[in-house]
């Protein structure tokens, strides 16, 4: 069962108390590796399996969200087809990444790979730049071929020729995605695109053979934009005239793609909240490139771990494999990572199987979890999670609630398991913020 000692292991791992690295086996790059290297994506859900022969056939995942489909002739001989969702971990990801199996396999037909996508997957990118990818033996990203969108039937659909860890991209990103903002408060949006050449190709099938390293993305040009937009507003050149939804304009950031935004004097009409930046890209084909983020203007947040008292705080919260996850982090770098397989209104009691949170203190160079271990039993310490509202706002989920509770960030005891030692930090959040589903 999940908890989130692994987050409170990652937490300390940033104060340089421990390092880790994961292997993987994939097959060998077609080229010499050039690329930027990312970990290996950890599994988020169960293995989908099915038997296929040299007669072709297709394999969906439960939620319909993949479908590889096999020509006739792509394998020789009945083959287990196996695909397991992972975390997307390559550069300019796009949604969730798939891991397909038998690794390594290779095919003598292209297999077509079609993805159902939501607006709210596809939120800070460009459905027009896209691409598959796969990591290789050194963990770095080998974009191999292009991608088609149908905007009407929502689907993303592209051809593969071996198995291996395979991940959506897209060449231009605007960050943050998605973000709570308190009124009158400023947030910089930026423009990150990956620099690497693009597998575009007018051949079918030579694009499939194309290796482009995936390195880490960098801040575009200030020239790379063409329009900026708030809530449907040019705001490219003049201020709007209506400023309940706040303002928007570019950021003196060395003629760099970031632009500022700065939230209203008060909380925006329900209809409006949250706002969307809308940011048109200059490039040279037809179709316009936009990318879109959507920002919550709250008036309530609040987060503070052993008695910090932050200026401002930054809240992302997501839905995904049975969990609920929120993140806070404030301006003084303190964190705050919570765990909860509910996501419904009520009250949740910190536990060690489906309810705990992990803290950090930077300042005071302390970091733990509300599941501790006692004796090799787990114990938890004494808190809640309250989910005061679910509902939906401009088409996006928002989340209401608050955390109450303490983290343990040291546990001693002797021989006979009496305590020797034990300290703890009390966290408290109140919170109102989109939920990435």
């Amino acid at each position: 069962m999940k908890t989130l000692q692994t987050v409170a292991i990652t937490l300390l791992s940033l104060l340089g108390l421990i390092s880790c690295e994961t292997d993987q086996q994939n097959p060998k790059p077609e080229q010499p590796s050039k690329g930027t290297p990312t970990e290996v994506g950890k599994p988020l859900g169960a293995v989908t399996a099915k038997m296929i022969g040299a007669q072709g056939g297709n394999i969906s995942t439960p939620d319909g969200k993949v479908t590889l489909t096999f020509p006739a002739g792509a394998l020789s001989k009945e083959t287990n087809i196996t695909i397991r969702p992972v975390e997307n971990k390559a550069w300019g990801n796009v949604g969730i990444g798939y891991e397909f199996g038998p690794d390594g396999s290779e095919f003598a037909k292209p297999v077509t790979f079609t993805y159902r996508y939501t607006d709210k997957e596809i939120s800070g990118v460009s459905l027009d730049n896209m691409a598959l990818a796969f990591q290789d033996q050194n963990k770095i990203w080998q974009a191999t071929a292009p991608l088609t969108v149908n905007k009407t039937q929502k689907t993303i659909t592209g051809s593969i020729k071996h198995f291996s860890w395979w991940s959506m991209i897209t060449k231009y990103r605007l960050t943050p995605e998605y973000d709570t903002v308190l009124i009158k408060q400023t947030k910089e949006l930026q423009i990150e695109y990956l620099e690497s050449e693009w597998p575009w190709s007018n051949k079918p099938d030579s694009d499939i053979l194309l290796l482009v390293p995936l390195v880490a993305p960098k801040l575009a040009d200030r020239t790379a934009i063409s329009k900026i937009y708030l809530n449907g507003v040019d705001c490219t050149t003049t201020l709007p005239k209506d400023q309940s939804s706040g303002l928007l304009g570019f950021a003196n950031k060395d003629n760099k793609a970031v632009v500022m935004y700065t939230a209203p004097n008060k909380k925006p009409n329900a209809a409006y909240n949250p706002v969307a930046i809308s940011i048109e890209l200059q490039h040279a084909g037809k179709a316009k490139l936009m990318l879109v983020s959507n920002l919550y203007i709250d008036t309530e947040n609040t987060f503070s771990i052993d008695g910090s008292d932050p200026t401002s705080i930054a809240i992302n919260a997501a839905y995904g494999a049975g969990a609920l996850y929120i993140s806070f982090e404030d301006n003084m770098s303190n964190v705050l990572r919570v765990y909860t397989e509910h996501f419904a209104p009520g009250t949740y009691t910190f536990n060690i199987k489906d309810t705990n949170i992990a803290a950090m203190h930077h300042s005071k160079k302390k970091a733990g979890g509300s599941v501790y271990e006692h004796c090799r039993d787990e114990k938890s310490e004494s808190g809640r999670i309250v989910i005061d509202r679910i509902y939906q706002s401009n088409g996006k989920t928002v989340i209401q609630g608050s955390v109450t509770g303490k983290v343990c960030t040291l546990h001693d005891t002797d021989e006979k398991c009496n305590i020797i030692k034990h300290e703890t930090m009390t966290v408290s959040a109140k919170f109102t913020t989109v939920v990435m589903m």
